[in-house]
């Protein structure tokens, strides 16, 4: 069985859905910023896992790779 990161996941699951499209003003939906749904992500991660938006907020910041975790979005 092949290992799959939940953010990667969770950015392909959301690629198809477009489920963030529902925590965006209407005004955004239509053109979608990478990073809003990023964060979107994050907070979602961070609301499963039981951890606070203070403490996720401080992760993502720490993590080399936050800044790239939304090359995947709308591919």
């Amino acid at each position: 069985m092949r290992t799959v990161r939940l953010p990667d996941l969770l950015i392909e699951v959301d690629n198809d859905l477009r489920f963030t499209d529902h925590f965006l003003p209407p005004a955004q939906r239509g053109g979608r910023d990478a990073e809003d749904v990023c964060t979107l992500l994050a907070v979602v991660l961070a609301h499963g896992c039981n951890l606070g938006l203070h403490t996720m907020a401080r992760i993502t910041r720490a993590s080399p790779t936050s800044s790239s975790s939304g090359s995947a979005i709308g591919r």
